[in-house]
């Protein structure tokens, strides 16, 4: 009787989704999933939207609804943006804090910095930080509005590579770049701009290529502090259509942009200097 009254349920809840022409609401089943190590994780899908599926503990059951407008806010606007539609569902696991967080997805950079990284996008899979108990620096609001902005933007970046993991062929300044561009800086937007700034006073300026990798290099050259104005920069300059050219075929500039790496570079130095310093 219990399964009967639970499959009428579910199938009206389904059919009001699709009458009112909103996201489907909550599916409670038991399933497991895997984290970013492989290792297999017993969760529950506690939320199916139109394009997510949403794991989590029965305790961070809560927050669902509006992460889950979040993540198909993201959806509607990244998709459109680097004209990339989805034929399958993005699983979307939520950590109940963020130490159980950083080791699911096998962060162990212990720095000052730890309390900012609460969400991650690996392959076709995004790992976030419960909402309901996000830590010392982010708020609610941010980890259901512009984490899912972010990290979606880099599981759309991830197809167009065809990239299980990291998109290594797509220069890192590009992938974060635009996911900041989307979702915002990394960091407090004060504190971003203000070591910006002594950079580009300094002439501390790192080369396109100094800011490819996704190991430490990126971090020594203080890549994050010039991810999100370089994602201004392209995209008020040259659009997204010929952004989604360059993460296609990462090299390509003088097709794409009509100048080589290095004019590219300059110009951007120069918007740089012209709306920063």
């Amino acid at each position: 009787m219990k399964k009967l009254v639970l499959l009428i349920l579910c199938t009206i809840l389904m059919l009001a989704g699709c009458q009112t022409g909103k996201t489907a609401s909550a599916v409670e089943t038991n399933g497991s999933t895997t984290n970013a190590d492989g290792k297999e994780e017993s969760y529950t899908l506690y939320k199916q939207t139109e394009h997510f599926r949403i794991f989590c503990l029965a305790q961070d059951k809560g927050c669902l609804t509006d992460l889950g407008n979040g993540f198909e806010a993201a959806y509607t606007k990244v998709t459109k943006d680097l004209d990339c539609i989805l034929d399958y569902k993005v699983d979307v696991m939520v950590y109940p804090e963020l130490e159980v967080f950083h080791a699911a997805i096998g962060y162990t950079d212990a720095s000052v910095s730890d309390a900012y990284v609460t969400a991650a996008a690996i392959g076709k899979k995004i790992y976030i930080t419960s909402p309901l108990n996000p830590g010392p620096a982010r708020t609610y609001e941010h980890l259901v509005k512009s984490s899912p902005m972010h990290e979606f933007t880099h599981v759309i970046v991830n197809d167009l590579a065809n990239s299980d993991t990291w998109p290594e062929n797509v220069p890192r300044w590009l992938n974060e770049g635009i996911a900041c561009y989307q979702g915002g800086p990394t960091g407090p937007e004060d504190i971003m701009e203000r070591e910006l700034r002594v950079k580009l006073i300094t002439a501390q300026i790192p080369s396109f290529k100094e800011l490819a990798s996704y190991g430490p290099d990126f971090i020594i050259n203080g890549g994050f502090y010039f991810t999100l104005p370089v994602g201004e920069f392209l995209v008020e300059t040259y659009g997204f259509e010929k952004i989604r050219q360059l993460i296609l075929v990462p090299d390509d500039y003088e097709n794409i942009f009509g100048k080589t790496e290095q004019e590219l570079w300059d110009e951007w130095v120069e918007y740089l200097n012209e709306n920063y310093v």
